[in-house]
């Protein structure tokens, strides 16, 4: 028998967890309230009914890297949140959509078109009827703690969070609330984010990627003679049990088996972004957490074309203490059913878990077992228990007070609910369409999404969400990468949300900025395009029939006394991609050529609520700034953006007291737990140099490290025969290059200089002749040419001074003779 219970309770506080971008649903459709109006449509989120964003056409390719941001409304990789995770998961199926109506799928055939569920389009649906049915049918796991919930029937649809084993779509409730899961699940992992680091070996080990779930395979005939509450079990010996109650002749029996694994690479695990508890927002500084993802390859099965699928994002976070420990790996040790109450039924308000909470508070037994069995604490004076014990509501005597029978204790009621004491938290994307990689892109050429994340609305009309922004805010493209452009919107945004063009919709679009009122305007990307600062769009293109009038700018002049002047209005194109796209970007229109695409674009009121063009090629190096010209007023945030195209890379990274990776084609930058003392945004960007590697900027230059630490940062060079490579850096243009002490290795087939730095600035690695290995070679060649000279002399000469040598001897003996 084998099987694999890998559980981790999650002890938590109440939290919600929204999808900015790629977009999250939390369980909303196309509601044109605030509201949704089915917080059990597809999935069990426990979020806010006002977060989650109305469906929309999503669209992606094999290889493209998403920007996937999220809030966390408590926080996760801080001395505030001892433990957390968030776990990244995909599921692919043909039948997955999103449904037209806001009712939940039903569970029972007849109520569907032709006595199909999963076939029904009406309804939502993404675990399919088999799952559920196996879920209702299926025994729970009573080796879990479940606090002093009564959880009542013994199936896997009841859980301490969900007692009462509320139905949503058809999600297993038991699969939801628990990771890694120990039955099969349709749910395929792609990222695990975690503070406590020494769980990653064991995460990637375990996931059902690549290690297949047991369970009990059961024949129909058995299924049908089960008797009520009698469910299948989830262990070898209850499963072969099976067969000696309800067995006999020649039957199909029941089997223990393991079911295969998904097939495809274990996930990737990381540390936890530093991110602050209560503040549903950024991560201390100016962005969201994100993670870029690059849809794999295997999403798309081999000889297919595309797949339906759908992102899961689930949070998790423990206080007080944790589940984990090193010694016992994922096992729980002493959080497992021995914790539960000691009745059968238990009563939360009155009957705590034996959980041994009060240790924690440097508490004895003597101190708390007052509260065993339920005595009515804080109501009854001759109760003495201090009540560090886990139930709802405990009444803590925080003095003390109730050791001495002589005073009255003064108790202090803790808003605990051990349902909700202990949630996880989800969000889901509305189905997608995952495409393959076009023929026409290069395999070692990026895809990158540039999107909206937000809604229609201001910031109090949107809230859990936010207003509209682009992401990136600022995208970064090598030259040759491609960008592939793609929001999606509604046509069911609440009426009164504040915001342009007919109400209830939402639109966006990309128009360059037109020249900012000064000259040489430039950043570290090179030249750039636009006033980021104004909000006057400029022409896509020259129009016809007129020319553009050039405006002084108020008398003011150059150094040479000639007027300032504005640069053309009519804008360069965007990292050289065509007029055509230009023009679609900025109108929405797909088609341009067509004399049916016409209709109010003023404030695009007739362009699509969805936009995605095919992966653009970009070419011209240099950033651009721009706007969307429907979401610029004062009641909205302004949503502009930056694109910038350069001829290396450019990847930025916010890191920590967890410590973190920045990974680029180039190098690295890897900073261990505790090195830093606050959250900073670390940025690798490269450009061509002149040693035998890029020159890579790394900022900041100033770092917030800890007292004697340092980071590993690494770059890749050309490794050249008889040279010698060394690591220079200068923190500016001004400054000269100084040597760093560095090693040299190969890495993953490439040559790369690691070193040990606690400041940015410009870093390259060039090469000189190696002296010694020269004059080894040199000396070396000597003696092979002498050798060879050598022998060729022996091999020409010797026989004929042998033979001389020969003759002469015989003239000398008869001479003697």
């Amino acid at each position: 028998m084998k099987q694999v219970l890998l559980l981790i309770l999650l002890i938590t506080v109440n939290a919600d967890l929204y999808l900015s971008s790629i977009r999250g649903g939390n369980n909303r459709l196309d509601e044109a309230n605030r509201e949704r109006n089915n917080a059990n449509r597809m999935f069990d989120s426990q979020n806010n009914n006002r977060g989650g964003y109305n469906v929309g056409k999503l669209t992606f390719f094999q290889g493209e890297e998403i920007p996937v941001s999220w809030t966390l409304q408590h926080g996760c990789g801080t001395d505030d949140v001892k433990h957390c995770e968030v776990i990244v998961q995909m599921m692919c199926d043909p039948l997955m959509r999103d449904g037209t109506t806001t009712q939940r799928i039903p569970d029972n055939p007849a109520n569907c078109r032709n006595f199909n569920c999963d076939l029904d389009p009406q309804f939502g649906r993404h675990e399919s009827y088999a799952f559920y049915e196996t879920c209702k049918t299926t025994q729970r796991n009573q080796g879990l703690y479940t606090s002093s919930q009564n959880l009542g029937p013994n199936q896997a649809t009841r859980t301490r969070q969900n007692p009462g084993g509320t139905r949503s779509g058809y999600e297993c409730p038991e699969e939801r609330d628990y990771y890694p899961y120990w039955r099969p699940s349709p749910w395929m992992d792609l990222a695990i984010f975690t503070r406590d680091t020494a769980k990653c070996e064991e995460y990637r080990t375990h996931s059902e990627n690549v290690e297949g779930r047991w369970y009990c395979d059961v024949p129909e005939y058995i299924l049908e003679q089960i008797q009520n509450g009698q469910r299948i079990p989830i262990q070898g010996e209850a499963c072969q049990a099976l067969n000696e109650q309800y067995g006999g002749g020649n039957q199909t029996l029941a089997e223990w088996k393991q079911a295969p694994s998904h097939g495809v690479p274990p996930p990737e695990c990381f540390v936890s972004e530093a991110s602050r508890p209560n503040h549903l927002g950024l991560i201390g500084h100016d962005k969201q957490w994100t993670w870029n993802m690059v849809v794999p390859d295997w999403i798309i099965p081999e000889g297919g074309d595309s797949n339906s699928c759908a992102l899961r994002m689930r949070y998790n976070i423990t206080q007080d203490y944790s589940p984990y420990t090193a010694e016992n790996s994922l096992n729980p040790g002493n959080v497992t059913a021995a914790a539960n109450p000691e009745k059968n039924n238990p009563n939360a308000n009155n009957d705590p878990a034996l959980l041994p909470v009060w240790e924690e508070y440097g508490l004895e037994w003597t101190d708390v077992e007052d509260s065993f069995p339920a005595n009515n604490v804080g109501n009854d004076d001759d109760n003495r228990s201090r009540d560090y014990v886990f139930r709802n509501n405990p009444q803590v005597d925080i003095l003390g007070l109730a050791a001495n029978v002589l005073d009255t204790p003064i108790r202090l009621q803790l808003a605990i609910n051990t349902a909700q004491f202990g949630r996880t938290f989800q969000d889901r994307t509305h189905m997608m369409t995952i495409r393959k990689r076009p023929d026409n892109i290069p395999a070692d050429a990026n895809i990158k999404l540039v999107t909206v994340s937000g809604k229609r609305g201001n910031i109090v009309q949107t809230f859990p969400g936010h207003e509209y922004f682009m992401v990136p805010e600022i995208a970064h493209f090598k030259t040759n990468d491609y960008v592939h452009f793609m929001w999606s919107g509604s046509n069911t945004n609440p009426n009164n949300n504040d915001g342009q063009g007919k109400q209830g919709t939402d639109r966006s679009n990309i128009v360059p900025l037109r020249t900012g009122q000064y000259t040489g305007a430039t950043d570290l990307q090179g030249e750039e395009h636009g006033n980021l600062l104004g909000s006057y769009p400029a022409y896509v293109r020259q129009p016809e029939a007129y020319s553009i009038p050039q405006v002084q700018l108020c008398g003011r002049t150059e150094e040479n006394g000639e007027p300032i002047m504005y640069g053309s209005h009519v804008a360069s194109r965007m990292g050289g991609l065509s007029e055509d796209v230009i023009m679609q970007l900025a109108t929405g229109r797909q088609v341009h050529d067509a004399y049916n695409d016409y209709g109010n674009m003023e404030e695009l009121d007739d362009a699509g609520a969805s936009f995605s063009l095919e992966p653009q090629k970009v070419t011209d190096e240099g950033c651009w700034n721009y706007v969307s010209t429907r979401n610029n007023n004062f009641s909205n945030r302004s949503q502009k953006g930056k694109f910038c195209v350069s001829a290396g890379e450019f990847e930025v990274v916010d890191i920590g007291s967890s410590g973190g990776t920045l990974m680029t084609d180039s190098g690295w930058v890897y900073v261990e737990e505790a090195a830093l003392e606050g959250i900073t945004a670390f940025s690798f960007r490269s450009e061509p140099g002149h040693g035998v590697s890029q020159t890579v900027f790394l900022e900041p230059v100033e770092m917030n490290l800890a007292e004697d630490a340092k980071i590993e940062f690494a770059v890749q060079y050309e490794k050249r025969a008889l040279r010698i490579a060394e690591m220079k850096y200068r923190q500016t243009e001004d400054d000269s290059w100084e040597s760093v002490g560095a090693s040299f290795k190969m890495q993953d087939g490439a040559t790369v200089a690691i070193a040990n730095v606690d400041k940015g600035g410009q870093y390259v690695v060039e090469d000189k002749i190696d002296g010694a290995a020269v004059a080894a070679i040199v000396i070396g060649s000597l003696f092979v040419v002498v050798t060879v000279v050598g022998l060729i002399y022996c091999k020409m000469f010797g026989s004929k001074s042998d033979d001389l040598t020969q003759g002469m001897n015989g003239s000398v003996q008869q001479q003697y003779a």
